[in-house]
């Protein structure tokens, strides 16, 4: 709780996943993966209740023995390769209100941020009451991109090569005026009342997170980097 309002962490973990298989709960830095978010949103201060949300059996029992609290499978047609994030999200809130577990902010913790720790959790939602001018504003976790990006190409309506940005873009990202980035899929936060069918609004606050710590596993590649840096930290 922050503030009075109560906040419901959600942790979306289906088992359709292609790139890797079953990688929620593959071994990552000697914990099923998932178990660093279950873990994470856990010792957030401010985090009131944790959830998972799945549609497999399997999962939901690595997720109980790591602690989480699975209140029921995912209905089948959240299941898909196509089914949006926020449709389970509002699955998901809608039950738990049936129950009488109501809740003011919902914060998405996707099990493939196993580096996102619940220090990050806690600042961003400080950060985000900290700067808050409208009850409809989100937040998402970034990370600043690469200098180079200001030199982005792309193929034009010729069939040619030509710049994303236009050149005093450029000039002025090369002297350090400019910053850009890159949403990194570790943390979304948004006030339940007004939330829709995205966590990015006309108001969408940022919280900047070290590249280091925002490596999102899809890839087996992905997989064995954050098992090497956590291994370490």
């Amino acid at each position: 709780m922050y503030n009075k309002k109560k906040i419901l962490g959600i942790i979306p973990a289906r088992s359709g996943s292609k790139g890797l298989p079953q990688k929620n709960i593959l071994s990552c830095g000697g914990k099923p993966l998932i178990q660093w978010s279950i873990e994470a949103g856990l010792n957030s201060k401010f985090i009131d209740r944790v959830v998972v949300s799945t549609d497999s059996e399997s999962i939901a029992e690595v997720a109980t023995k790591c602690k989480g609290d699975v209140p029921f499978l995912r209905s089948p047609e959240l299941a898909t390769d196509s089914a949006a994030t926020e449709a389970v999200i509002h699955e998901m809130i809608e039950k738990l209100a049936q129950q009488k577990h109501l809740f003011d902010y919902i914060m998405l913790l996707q099990p493939t941020s196993p580096l996102r720790t619940s220090q990050h959790i806690d600042q961003a939602i400080e950060q985000y009451f900290r700067n808050l001018k409208s009850e409809d504003e989100t937040l998402v976790s970034v990370y600043q991109a690469p200098a180079k990006v200001g030199w982005l190409m792309e193929e034009n309506a010729q069939k040619c090569i030509s710049f994303c940005f236009d050149q005093k873009t450029i000039a002025r990202q090369r002297q350090g005026l400019k910053k850009y980035y890159l949403p990194n899929g570790a943390i979304y936060f948004a006030p339940i009342k007004t939330f829709g069918n995205s966590f990015y609004t006309a108001r969408t606050q940022y919280f900047v997170m070290l590249e280091e710590d925002s490596i999102d596993i899809d890839l087996k590649q992905d997989l064995e980097k954050a098992s090497l840096l956590l291994s370490h930290s």
